[in-house]
């Protein structure tokens, strides 16, 4: 299923061996630029941001603006809706590591595009032979802490792009062009999408179209193996935080909460199957991990968090004929039976930063030489009154408002 907000120039995604506009990310100075205390969070972590990344790119319209870095990973940083908040958790702790961490430079960022398969039997996570251990377990660089390259920017959209070569646990290689344009959207887009549902609510919204194109000499199939687009959104956590994933066509054995969970069986506590929707705390207390097949993927997910006053909605492509690969890590009896959407609540601790995240993941990458895959994955920022912001979650994201509010409430 596709949901087009935009229709991009074929220049502005069709980014693999495109040659003008160029240019490297700059080296991160000495000194990190702090705003003074009465400038908004927007303003504050924009600072930082340009701190490391001078040539970090702001696209707004009004008050509404996003924040996008080609020095890391053409990561949407955050957003803001206008009244100064910043949507995006940033873990300010981590810029300052140099060398890179070991396993994961963890910068945050409300909206990142990595490639999967994270684990499985076809892992680009875990080197070739390695076990399923958190020692073992290692982020590529390229989606991890290289910098990309800034192809474009205008006044209302900014394209990246990174070539690399990714190699999975079975030792095959896969030499790609990733492509990224992120577009900000008018406020018109979000009054055609939502209508009165969005009435009273303030909005940001932006588009990211995201392409992977096979620059190597050989077909990626099935029998050998391939790898798939995986867009992942990194929210400050909260006591008042519900990830929402709502579904279609349930079945007992895909949404037990026994099943459901990535890290073994969910408590129920933390875990609802509520009438149209999977219920998921977004505390940042416990690690854990929830996901649904295409079987049950509706093309919207979605997150609220009552004490922040923030409703976030997001819309994703997905394709019920296509085949999606396992994240899990261990082997699997099928690699391709993998899903669509998922939702990961970080566990507390002094090494470990409270956030949540809102996930899609793109079919598995079946294609030739000189072909690309793409997936589109769209964000939206509400933010206002509590009973405004209930209601647009029970008609945008289809979850009862009363069962939402009681199951924070336990």
């Amino acid at each position: 299923m596709k949901t087009v907000f935009l229709l991009f120039g074929a220049g502005s995604i069709a980014l693999a061996g495109a040659a003008t506009g160029c240019s490297a990310a700059a080296e991160a100075p000495a000194e990190v630029a702090v705003e003074p205390r009465d400038s908004t969070d927007f303003e504050r972590d924009v600072a930082f941001l340009r701190g490391y990344d001078p040539d970090l790119v702001v696209l707004s319209h009004g008050d509404v603006a996003l924040a996008a870095s080609a020095r890391y990973q053409g990561k949407v940083f955050t957003s803001t809706t206008g009244r100064g908040e910043s949507q995006g958790f940033i873990n300010y702790d981590a810029f300052a590591v140099d060398p890179p961490a070991a396993h994961i430079n963890a910068y945050g960022g409300e909206q990142r595009l990595w490639v999967g398969p994270e684990g499985g039997t076809q892992a680009i996570f875990f080197a070739p032979g390695a076990d399923f251990t958190s020692e073992a377990w290692q982020t590529p660089a390229a989606i991890d802490h290289e910098p990309w390259v800034l192809r474009s920017t205008d006044a209302r959209q900014v394209s990246f792009s990174k070539r690399a070569t990714f190699q999975n646990r079975a030792g095959v290689g896969f030499e790609t062009e990733i492509g990224r344009t992120v577009a900000l959207l008018p406020d018109s887009a979000l009054a055609a999408a939502f209508g009165d549902t969005i009435a009273g609510l303030r909005g940001v919204g932006y588009v990211t179209i995201n392409a992977l194109t096979n620059v190597g000499a050989k077909p990626w199939a099935p029998a050998t193996g391939t790898i798939s687009l995986w867009l992942l959104d990194i929210l400050p956590a909260g006591d008042s935080v519900v990830a929402i994933l709502p579904y279609r066509d349930a079945t007992p054995r895909t949404l037990d909460t026994t099943n459901a969970g990535y890290f073994g069986p969910t408590p129920a506590d933390r875990l609802r199957v509520a009438e149209g929707a999977v219920l998921f705390r977004g505390d940042g207390e416990e690690v854990g991990k929830v996901g649904l097949p295409v079987a049950h993927a509706t093309g919207r997910l979605g997150s609220i968090d009552l004490e922040r006053g923030v409703l976030t909605v997001i819309q994703y492509d997905y394709d019920r004929r296509a085949r999606y690969q396992g994240m899990e890590w261990r082997e699997l009896d099928d690699p391709y039976a993998g899903d669509a959407v998922t939702s990961y609540n970080n566990g507390a601790g002094p090494a470990k930063p409270s956030f949540y995240e809102l996930e899609s993941i793109a079919p598995a990458a079946f294609i030739a030489p000189g072909e690309s895959a793409f997936h589109q994955h769209t964000v939206f920022h509400f933010t206002g009154e509590r009973a405004a912001l209930l209601d647009a979650a029970e008609g945008l994201l289809g979850v009862d408002r009363l069962e939402l509010v009681e199951f924070l409430a336990r």
